[in-house]
């Protein structure tokens, strides 16, 4: 039987990469609402896919057979 229960966790990576894009926008490009778009566009879509996170997966566990 399959676990339908995740937990949504972030990389620290995640959050370097998102601080680092949203501050060049915002003090590079002098542009504050874009960087706050952006934040809310990508918040947006990892929420909308949270719920069939699954379904998206490319990873599978080896089997037996393959290790």
């Amino acid at each position: 039987m399959i676990n339908d229960s995740y937990q949504l966790r972030y990389l620290p990576l995640f959050f370097d990469d998102v601080n680092r894009i949203t501050s060049y926008i915002k003090n590079e490009l002098s542009n504050l609402k874009a960087a706050n778009d952006l934040i809310d566009a990508v918040e947006d879509a990892v929420l909308e896919r949270l719920p069939v996170c699954a379904a998206g997966a490319t990873n599978k566990p080896l089997s037996q057979s393959q290790i």
